[in-house]
Order: structure tokens, then sequence, then C-alpha cells
């Protein structure tokens, strides 16, 4: 497969060019399309049992550290990547044991990321995670929080999106959110 060659070329050049390097930000937009490009294929490789355990090991290796990276649009994508991956395939998630948890503790990280593009690709996303059983467990500790971000984006930034993250938390938690019915 050339062209999954050629995006793993790409993620172990980024990986190995060294921190803060001129290098490192030319490739972390290269990386930033890689991303986008793995989103937008995401159901043929999900389908083919074959790029799952491959799709894992990306995601551990690649995806899941850029929550934190110095660069914001990468941390937007990582949000971006989980939650088209958890729009399609739920149980993905679930396959790896921790994974889902891991997952979303990047997401609500980057929920309160000092970038506000950030914040509202995390707010958009984090509905996508909602509907496992397993979701609501990480979520439901820091749900004041998360309702008090997403609220917070909504006044800043009129998308529908995130309209329909409060609308699937509202629906998923219905009894804990009456504290919090005024605000919304």
């Amino acid at each position: 497969f050339p062209f999954l060659s050629f995006l793993s070329a790409i993620l172990d050049a980024y990986q190995k060019a060294p921190p803060g390097s001129q290098e490192r930000a030319a490739l972390a937009h290269q990386k930033d399309g890689v991303l986008t490009a793995v989103g937008h294929v995401r159901s043929k490789l999900l389908s083919k049992q074959e790029f799952i355990q491959a799709l894992h090991q990306m995601l551990v290796t690649h995806v899941m550290p850029e929550f934190r990276s110095e660069f914001p649009f990468l941390r937007a994508r990582a949000c971006w990547l989980f939650g088209q991956i958890a729009s399609d395939d739920m149980d993905f998630f679930l396959m790896v044991p921790g994974m889902l948890i891991s997952t979303l503790d990047g997401v609500l990280q980057c929920l309160n990321d000092g970038e506000f593009p950030v914040r509202v690709q995390a707010g958009v996303n984090m509905g996508h995670f909602l509907s496992n059983p397993s979701a609501r467990e990480v979520v439901l500790p820091v749900l004041p929080q998360v309702l008090e971000q997403v609220c917070k984006m909504m006044d800043d930034v009129d998308n529908t999106e995130i309209v329909e993250t409060i609308e699937i938390i509202v629906k998923r938690f219905s009894d804990q959110v009456v504290p919090y019915a005024v605000t919304l």
C-alpha cells in the first residue's frame, strides 16, 4: 500500500526531528496533512482487519502525543481525528485496554487549552465519545467543568456542532445536568 507507506514515512520523519527545530516545524504541517488523510479514509481502514492493528499503533505512537504538542493545530487535529474515529466505531477504542480513557483524557485536556481553536475542536468532538458507557464514567466526575467550558464556547462562537455536543451531554447526563439547567 504505497499511500500508507508514504504517510508512515512522514510520521516517522516528524518523530525523529528534534523538538523545537525548523525541520520539525515544517514536518508538523505535513503531519497535519497525514492526520487529515487518515481521518478521511478511516472508514476503509476500520473495515479491514489487517489495518485495524496498524491504526491502533499509529494512533498510540503518533497521535496521542499530539494532545500535548507544541503546535496548537496538531492538538486540534488529534481531537478531530479521534472524534472522527469515534463517530464511526466506538468499539475501536475498546479493543486496546485503556485507549478510550487515554483518548478522553487528551480531549478533556484540550477542552481547557490556551488556544481557542483547540478548545472548540475538543468541544465539538467530545460529543462523539459520549455514546459509550465507558466514556460516560470518565466524563461524569468532570461534568461540571465540561459543561462550563462547552457553554462558554457556545457564548463565544456560533457553532451548531457545539450545540449538538451540549444536546448530547443533556441527553446522556439528564439527571446530573439539572443543577446547571439555568446555564443551559
